[in-house]
């Protein structure tokens, strides 16, 4: 009976927090493909890139977290699992106070480098004045500050079995994000130092939603003092691990060709290669949602020693996020030209090649997120992602080169390289903790998941039958 109540409560969690991702993913489509023509007729090719590549730029403040809320939530869980309540309490307190700390000192840093730096000149800014600049960069990086802090105590929520409701809080943040940009630029004619005030106003609201929820949730969180550098000791390498992820593959993958791209051939060439990305992260979020959902699962698992239940855990949402890729690339490949010259009122449009690198790096993405969601779900991510930090710098001259060389297609295949990386990293390192044979992994991963889908169909049918039965019943 304790187990079926595990099961249950299990999957209880994992509805609400499928439904609360998949309400999250539907406002981020939605938002993206309402901003962007909206953005780029207001600002023109040249003034979106330009934003594109300011964002960018201080999106690496995001690694102020030093890699703390994926910790925290994997390491909480954990001891949530095992009931050990202190811990959860000791954990969550040292790692807010140390992202705190880590945010003041990176952000002054920062700040200090805007104001000194001629950033206009190295990003090749041409629509906004230097004082403009500087003022986004200032704005954009309070945000992302406040935004890395209320990070932390979503993923404490998330540990804690809420993780429904720390995605839905989330994804109406990106909701009143979007709303404020499309009213704001599309009705107002706003600029770009305006949309940067709303993303602070927005991150704001958000650090003090997720503060309210976690104190309502867990008060005993917040009672007394627990700073324990045993902590820290504990979880400086998963730390690292999750830090190296962002600055080896998001940062490296995500903002660094934009960046490139804005010094190398300006802010028009960033439009166009980032609102291709744009579609193909449109084509990633179904992806993610299965992937991302699953994560606190595959920490009470192995929290408990389930070991079985983990691997099935990992195997079945590797193999929908896999076969869901397949399905939906060729869509994207065959029509991308189009979607993206209608979405962008006929200013942009991307080559077919173009298209399919970005592809082939999608579904290289889809086969490796799940193991990636996996070591970081048992805090096992250092070993895997410290490699990608150590091919930072040569990945970062061959993207440099390729630009040169081969323009947009080049940057995309220098991350293709690192797609392809990525995939046999994660793959090599969930082979050893999850005690996983990778061939078995890929021989599950041959067929696609009807089996699963089956299986919940037919519960689903079953259920539906039995509350018909019950009406029929009471009728009578």
């Amino acid at each position: 009976m304790v187990g079926i109540e595990v099961v249950s409560t299990a999957r209880t969690r994992l509805v609400k927090g499928l439904a609360s991702a998949i309400y999250g993913r539907g406002v981020l489509i939605l938002g993206q493909i309402l901003t962007v023509p909206i953005l780029i007729t207001r600002w023109g090719a040249d003034g979106y890139g330009e934003w594109l590549s300011l964002t960018a730029l201080t999106a690496y403040l995001t690694y102020t977290n030093v890699g703390v809320p994926g910790t925290v939530r994997s390491d909480m869980a954990m001891a949530d699992g095992r009931g050990d309540r202190v811990a959860v309490r000791e954990s969550f307190q040292t790692c807010f106070a140390l992202v705190c700390c880590a945010a003041a000192i990176i952000g002054a840093g920062f700040f200090a480098a805007v104001h000194l730096l001629p950033m206009n000149s190295i990003l090749n800014t041409g629509v906004s004045t230097p004082n403009e600049v500087v003022l986004i960069l200032s704005v954009l990086a309070i945000q992302i500050i406040v935004y890395t802090a209320g990070n932390v105590l979503q993923a404490a929520l998330s540990a804690l079995g809420h993780y429904g409701r720390a995605s839905f809080i989330d994804a109406t943040r990106q909701l009143f994000e979007f709303s404020g940009l499309i009213i704001s630029v599309g009705a107002l004619n706003a600029k770009p130092e305006h949309a940067a005030f709303i993303y602070l106003f927005t991150s704001g609201v958000y650090f003090l939603s997720m503060l309210v929820s976690l104190y309502r949730v867990a008060p005993d969180l917040f009672v007394g003092i627990y700073l324990r550098i045993a902590v820290i000791e504990r979880l400086w390498r998963p730390m690292l691990g999750v830090l190296s992820m962002s600055l080896g593959y998001y940062g490296m993958a995500v903002q660094a060709p934009r960046i490139i791209l804005a010094i190398v051939l300006g802010p028009s060439a960033v439009a166009l290669y980032s609102v291709t990305g744009m579609l193909m992260r449109i084509v990633r979020i179904p992806i993610d949602i299965p992937a991302h959902s699953a994560t606190v699962e595959l920490s009470m698992a192995m929290g408990r020693g389930d070991l079985d239940a983990a691997r099935g855990f990992l195997t079945a949402t590797t193999r929908f996020c896999l076969w869901l890729a397949i399905a939906l690339i060729p869509i994207v490949v065959l029509c991308g030209p189009t979607i993206v010259t209608i979405w962008t009122a006929g200013r942009i449009t991307p080559s077919l090649s173009l298209l399919l690198i970005v592809s082939l790096s999608t579904v290289l993405f889809s086969l490796a997120l799940p193991s990636q969601e996996a070591l970081m779900s048992i805090n096992r991510l250092d070993r895997a992602t410290f490699w990608l930090v150590a091919m930072s710098a040569p990945y970062v001259g061959i993207c440099i080169l390729m630009a040169h060389a081969f323009g947009l297609n080049g940057v995309a295949a220098a991350v293709l390289i690192l797609d392809i990386f990525y995939a046999a990293l994660t793959l090599i390192w969930i082979s050893k903790y999850f005690d996983i044979s990778i061939a078995k992994l890929f021989m599950a991963l041959r067929y696609p998941p009807t089996d699963i889908i089956d299986t919940e169909a037919r519960a689903l049918l079953k259920k539906f039958s039995a509350a018909i039965r019950a009406i029929s019943t009471r009728n009578r």
